[in-house]
């Protein structure tokens, strides 16, 4: 374990992991013997990877690691070498894949997927800043990020708080509800919690209905995502990023690409039902009327308390998993190893050469002109669709 500089154990001075000891990762022998007993959890519970919360506490500069180093030298890497540590030992007793879920990181954190935002409390203010912290964690190369909706921290959030959270989550790389307990009552931040404790019951219905379009959306989001680990392009990204050339975009921190084709414009701040929205250059699609609108301007858009602005870039391909009445938002399966309906849906009238993979061995491109697509390419599957957005919205 991590050493004081009289050689005596360090234990963490403050937080809630207090008075524990720290693994000291540079001391091999010391970590063969620490996961030789985590072992089992892949072995025999077939776990997927590791949450690797903390790996901020390195307080005290004159601490000292096995290999030489201080606690001068190690505070910002610390997280770096104990998430590396687990990342590689679920990935080598794992052949298929594993990964780790970080909370704390340095330069170099974006080598292993995936990190969260922490710790924030159940409040707009703290919504927004999560906001910017995930555009800000993509620009550091950090893709595959999230956060728990409406906060983790103190009393349970708002049902509008909760249902403008998972709103935008659902347009997140990573979409996941989480909280802090305490004994004396209930803070889960579950729709059905959130739902009792504020006697709104539009949260089960509003967070269902994005739990559903998360599903949908699934088949785009694993296509971006592989653009995205290949290319450093986040998934989630800045829009001067995707625009350099707007100084429009420079400033704006509460809009932000998701993959190539789509712009969100999450609601952010407490009792709005609309928000200014500004649109690049070229023509954006709303996805939930099919309204067109010209970019390179901004506009107010109305949004009530169940729908999030969001837009498609005209010409795109957005691919979907729907069920057969072919409708966004409603029920699909949990499964995410088979498609309801595989669908392509084209935003716009002329597609050229748009490219999509999946993990069945699908590996398709489209292009075509008004109603005349022509699909090519390897594809495993006989039940897909090609679909224009007027028909999604109808």
């Amino acid at each position: 374990m991590l050493k004081n500089s009289d050689n005596s154990p360090y234990r963490i001075s403050e937080g809630w992991f207090k008075n524990s000891l720290i693994m000291d990762f540079t001391n091999h022998e010391a970590v063969k013997w620490w996961f030789d007993k985590r072992k089992y959890l892949i072995d025999e519970i077939n776990i997927d990877g590791f949450k690797t919360d903390g790996g901020e506490f390195v307080f005290g500069s004159d601490l000292i690691f096995n290999d030489g180093r201080t606690g001068a030298d190690t505070r910002n890497t610390y997280p770096n070498d104990y998430i590396k540590a687990y990342y590689e030992f679920i990935n080598e007793h794992k052949p298929e894949g594993g990964m780790t879920f970080s909370r704390a990181g340095f330069t170099g954190a974006q080598n292993y997927p995936a990190h969260w935002a922490g710790d924030e409390n159940s409040t707009f203010t703290a919504f927004r800043n999560s906001i910017i912290a995930g555009i800000n964690s993509g620009i550091c190369g950090i893709s595959f990020w999230g956060w728990d909706i409406g906060g983790f921290s103190g009393d349970i959030p708002t049902a509008e708080l909760f249902i403008r959270a998972s709103e935008m989550a659902a347009f997140c790389p990573i979409m996941q509800y989480h909280a802090e307990s305490k004994a004396e009552f209930n803070q889960d931040r579950t729709p059905w919690n959130i739902a009792e404790r504020t006697g709104d019951n539009r949260v089960i219905d509003c967070y269902r209905y994005y739990a559903n379009l998360r599903m949908n959306l699934l088949p785009y989001i694993y296509n971006e995502a592989l653009k995205s680990s290949e290319t450093g392009i986040p998934l989630m990204r800045a829009l001067f990023i995707e625009y350099p050339d707007d100084k429009n975009c420079e400033t704006i921190m509460d809009e932000y690409m998701f993959g190539d084709s789509m712009l969100i414009a999450p609601i952010v701040y407490e009792k709005m039902d609309g928000r200014d929205v500004y649109l690049p250059e070229g023509k954006w699609i709303n996805i939930f009327d099919g309204q067109i609108y010209s970019g390179e301007t901004k506009m107010y858009f109305s949004s009530s308390l169940e729908k999030i602005p969001v837009f498609i870039k005209y010409n795109s391909v957005i691919a979907m998993n729907l069920n057969s009445e072919f409708k966004i938002g409603d029920k699909i399966s949990n499964s995410v190893d088979r498609y309801e309906k595989l669908c392509f849906v084209v935003f716009g009238d002329d597609v050229k050469n748009y490219y999509f993979r999946d993990d069945f061995s699908n590996n398709i491109m489209i292009s075509g002109f008004y109603d005349n697509f022509i699909l090519k390419g390897d594809i495993s599957i006989n039940d897909y669709k090609i679909m224009s957005y007027k028909d999604l919205i109808k």
